[in-house]
């Protein structure tokens, strides 16, 4: 194990003694919670990431359980450690025209009375070794209604059929051990089931919203890191051949400016979004699409932002900012992730511009 590991490890034992795994469990406000993850990836990113996905998971279920299943699984967070995974995304796929078999990211289900049987995988669940529980969307086989047909299921990691495959060989976020876990011939109960694939799928959009602020809080963090640790050498570094450190350097002062001003709009943005999911959250939203479109031009513009930030902090830097002992190539590292974070720039990007051009289609290619 090498020595980022420990420090994660330790980092991780840490927040499990303060209980900040059962952080959204309770009432919490989403500036809060920007916050507390951004604060926390200003040191630990990936630990702050893969902690994230637990904590955004169980907020939003918590809106979409039943009171029974809040407080089964509220007692095994709070009791036993026993942390939720992320959902699957089910945008990308199930709308798709690919077949089920040809579709290693998809897990179909089969409806026995009020109970499933499912197959598929579920990659990239970060904080794997921790997690216990899993909220899947599967696609019901041989749906005959008029909607997706598509379910929302908690699949228990230590169930009969569950596997995981230990394949997390990032060069980036490396410590989040984000494997892969696959489902064969997986029962799930009726107590497990958090909608059925007759419920409007919509239900669940503040997953998605909450993941998204999520991420931004994560990234926002590792440029907030960013700037400071560049800052920090500029009043310290002496030019060579002058005795003049390299704040004085007009060159220097525009970058420094140039990074200032993402960080700020960034925040200025997660700030917009955290408002309206407060709104949202409480009833209060008059349009679930501002949201939506907020939430995604949020995602955009911070995360593009952080690793424009980190680019810049780099150049400053210079050479030696390559070197693996210096903290911010390893910030490079990490904040490369954020382009992989679905939905992806070209997702993004057609869903704001038919949102604003009134483009309407009859069958929507993304959720």
């Amino acid at each position: 194990m090498n020595r980022n590991s420990v420090e994660v490890n330790r980092e991780l034992e840490n927040l499990f003694k303060s209980n900040f795994h059962t952080l959204t469990l309770n009432k919490i406000s989403a500036i809060n919670y920007f916050e507390k993850i951004s604060n926390l990836s200003y040191n630990y990113p990936s630990v702050a990431l893969s902690i994230s996905m637990h904590l955004y998971t169980i907020w939003g279920l918590k809106l979409l359980f039943n009171q029974q299943q809040y407080e089964w699984y509220a007692d095994r967070i709070k009791k036993y450690k026993e942390l939720f995974g992320s959902p699957n995304d089910p945008g990308l796929y199930f709308i798709s025209n690919q077949s089920f078999k040809n579709s290693p990211f998809m897990v179909e289900a089969i409806k026995k009375d009020n109970d499933y049987i499912i197959n598929g995988m579920k990659r990239f669940v970060s904080l794997e070794p921790h997690v216990r529980y899993l909220p899947i969307y599967c696609k019901v086989k041989d749906y005959k209604g008029n909607g997706l047909g598509i379910t929302l299921l908690i699949v228990d990691k230590n169930k009969m059929g569950v596997s995981v495959k230990e394949d997390w060989n990032s060069i980036s976020m490396k410590d989040t051990s984000s494997n892969t876990v696959k489902f064969n011939d997986v029962l799930i109960e009726e107590k497990d089931v958090v909608f059925t694939e007759d419920v409007q799928l919509n239900n669940a959009d503040i997953l998605s919203y909450l993941f998204r602020l999520s991420i931004c809080s994560v990234y926002y963090g590792i440029a907030h890191k960013s700037i400071d640790l560049v800052t920090n050498s500029c009043k310290q570094k002496i030019v060579p051949y002058s005795n003049t450190t390299l704040k004085f350097f007009p060159g220097v002062q525009f970058t420094i400016a140039d990074m200032t001003i993402l960080q700020e709009t960034s925040r200025s943005q997660i700030n917009h979004l955290c408002m309206l999911i407060d709104d949202y959250i409480s009833q209060a939203a008059n349009s679930k699409m501002d949201i939506n479109i907020t939430s995604l031009i949020t995602k955009e513009y911070v995360l593009t932002s952080s690793e424009k930030i980190v680019n810049l902090a780099m150049k400053v830097e210079g050479i030696s900012s390559l070197f693996d002992n210096n903290e911010l190539s390893k910030l490079y590292m990490d904040v490369k992730a954020s382009n992989f974070h679905p939905p992806q720039t070209d997702v993004i990007k057609e869903i704001i511009g038919k949102n604003r051009l009134g483009v309407i289609t009859r069958n929507r290619r993304w959720l």
